[in-house]
């Protein structure tokens, strides 16, 4: 209790030079209770000699991206379990829109920036609640390969970022409402001062 929502120091920041914000969201990651393999040797990989059982438990506590993906995944998987006809790309849009933003660097006082949050931290519970979604389809995931020559920042879904704006900038998204009475839905908007 009292513990502040703190992100960890070798967590990965943005920018990125496509548009997007990344990290998409945050999750628990850090000093993670989590199964261990005992089968970790002292000989060279890839399979080693002896194993010395005392040294090498069953459950360890464990910190980094290893950690928080399986949160991530766990997530998805309760919020598919109760919204079946949800895409996997409205599912991740209802991780992220929901997130809570007011994480803290490493210190547990600084305020984090999206560039180390994305959204902020998962809460399933908000999540399952979502009266908006965004969705995307694989083949324009496909297309918009920045690599052959797509542009990622165009895709429906709820990370954007725009470096190099000045003044006004433009980000085009198409909703859907998940409530099946008419709905009126006011959008604003929080943020940097302009400076």
């Amino acid at each position: 209790p009292g513990t502040p929502d703190a992100v960890y120091a070798s967590t990965s920041r943005g920018p990125n030079p496509y548009n997007l914000l990344k990290p998409d969201l945050a999750a628990p990651g850090v000093e993670i209770l989590a199964a261990y393999t005992r089968w970790v040797s002292a000989a060279p990989a890839p399979f080693g000699g002896a194993v010395d059982v005392a040294r090498n438990p069953i459950v360890n506590a464990i910190s980094g991206t290893s950690m928080a993906a399986p949160h991530v995944a766990g997530s998805l998987a309760l919020l598919r379990a109760l919204n079946r006809s949800w895409t996997p790309a409205q599912l991740k849009s209802a991780l992220t829109t929901t997130a809570k933003p007011d994480l803290r660097e490493v210190d547990g006082v600084t305020p984090t920036t999206p560039f180390a949050t994305g959204a902020g931290r998962i809460d399933v519970a908000r999540a399952s609640k979502a009266g908006l979604l965004l969705d995307e389809t694989g083949a324009n995931y496909l297309a918009a390969d920045p690599a052959t020559g797509g542009d990622p920042s165009q895709l429906n879904i709820a990370s954007f970022q725009k470096l190099e704006c000045v003044g006004t900038c433009t980000f085009p998204r198409t909703l859907k409402s998940t409530r099946r009475a008419s709905v009126t839905w006011t959008a604003t908007v929080q943020g940097f001062a302009p400076g």
